[in-house]
């Protein structure tokens, strides 16, 4: 992907690590003995939450190394993740649970210089997910009022 992206070949990519109901085993994971699915039905459970917790750290190194690699990467006067933006994020905040409510996501990049990066934000409760796609349209040269349930772009991430 950050080649794809590095040589122009594309400039927009999708990476899923595993659909919501996937039997991936995590195995090759030490201290984790299943699948993320079977897993994230923890009942909360000691065990069982450490074996999610190792998971998803796993998830967010390999998202971490690929944006350590687009850092290094210069472009002009920035680098490749500086013109970016890179979301990580799940439909379930708690697979135990199935709550599709206040999920946690990262936006990484800067979007050519319109995110204000390196800031933790908190919206309202039950602010659609797809209010951040519209930010991102617009940063990615595609301005939308509305983008499927959004209520209106989000305040907060422009530089």
């Amino acid at each position: 992907m950050v080649l794809a992206v590095w040589t122009d070949s594309t400039r927009i990519s999708t990476f899923m690590f595993g659909n919501d109901v996937s039997g991936k085993n995590f195995s090759f994971l030490e201290g984790v003995s299943g699948g993320h699915h079977q897993i994230s039905h923890h009942e909360n459970d000691k065990a069982k939450l450490e074996e999610y917790k190792r998971i998803n750290v796993w998830h967010l190194q390999q998202y971490a190394y690929m944006l350590e690699k687009m850092a290094q990467i210069k472009e002009g006067e920035r680098t490749l993740l500086d013109n970016s933006m890179i979301l990580l994020g799940s439909p379930m905040r708690d697979g135990n649970a199935h709550s599709p409510a206040n999920l946690p996501l990262v936006l990484a990049g800067r979007g050519g210089g319109r995110i204000n990066s390196g800031q933790h934000l908190v919206f309202e409760k039950n602010t659609p997910m797809s209010n951040l796609f519209v930010n991102m349209l617009d940063y990615a040269g595609t301005p939308v009022e509305r983008f499927a349930d959004s209520t209106g772009a989000l305040k907060g991430l422009e530089a």
